[in-house]
């Protein structure tokens, strides 16, 4: 028995130390490669153009907005009183 343990020992080192020598030749870090042009467009460009054309074709629904009384007098007042203000202030120059 002892010497089947032994024997077993021993393949198993041969084995491993072969395993070893064999590993040591494997390169895990691959050499840089030459680039290769393999796509004729900039698929940059080509995502940027069809999330435009997304975004051009997107419906917006806006909602009402409460009224907010923020100016303390009536707009259209003050524009109809300018208004008259320039018609009546125009020089006419009437030719016989």
């Amino acid at each position: 028995m002892k010497t089947l343990l032994q024997l077993t020992a021993i393949a198993t080192l041969i084995v491993a130390i072969s395993f070893n020598l064999n590993a040591s030749n494997i390169n895990l870090v691959p050499e840089d490669e030459a680039y290769i042009n393999d796509i004729p467009f900039s698929t940059e460009v080509v995502v940027a153009n069809y999330l435009y054309n997304k975004a051009l074709h997107e419906t917006f629904e806006f909602e009402e907005e409460e009224y907010i009384d923020d100016i303390p007098f009536d707009t259209e007042a003050v524009v109809e009183t300018n208004l008259l203000n320039e018609t009546v202030n125009v020089e006419l120059n009437l030719i016989k």
